[in-house]
């Protein structure tokens, strides 16, 4: 159920949102030797602070973290609401979810599990950012047929001149 920041001033219980977004990513290179590269793609979120003028308060979002089991911390979505495990492969789960998340055209995702890192202010003793990193592969078999596929038709066009039997007229 979500509340709004006025409700919270007057029933003083936690409040709590979902929404999607669609957010530009940060894009680092991690590996890069031809034809293969892998980058990450980055996303910082930063809960900001509000203050309640009624109170004279600065109000701090802090994001309560599980820490016996980290899975509760982050969800990935599901491909597809109704859609069950066949007999037992999670591969064919996987390869669905990454379908549905992965609209890039330039990258492929190698997982669609993310690293997640949480940044703690030990000094305030909250915890109000995290970083969600995806490893992603640009595709090397493009690269591959753009040089070799040259080098192919120069090679077939030098052995076709080769056995070509007609001697160039000269003047």
């Amino acid at each position: 159920q979500s509340r709004r920041l006025e409700d919270f001033r007057e029933e003083k219980n936690a409040t709590k949102e979902t929404f999607q977004m669609v957010a530009p990513l940060e894009v680092d290179v991690v590996f890069d030797k031809f034809p293969f590269k892998i980058v990450t793609a980055s996303l910082l979120i930063e809960l900001s602070t509000t203050f309640d003028d009624e109170h004279e308060k600065r109000l701090r979002p802090n994001l309560l973290l599980a820490r016996k089991d980290r899975r509760n911390n982050i969800a990935v979505q599901s491909p597809y609401q109704d859609d069950e495990i066949d007999g037992g492969k999670i591969w064919k789960k996987i390869e669905k979810l990454k379908d549905k998340m992965d609209k890039s055209e330039c990258y492929d995702l190698m997982t669609p599990f993310p690293k997640i890192e949480y940044f703690q202010d030990t000094k305030k003793n909250y915890c109000p950012k995290f970083k969600m990193t995806f490893y992603l592969t640009e595709e090397g078999s493009s690269k591959l047929v753009a040089i070799i596929a040259p080098m192919l038709l120069i090679s077939t066009l030098n052995t076709l001149h080769v056995f070509n039997s007609d001697t160039p007229d000269t003047v």
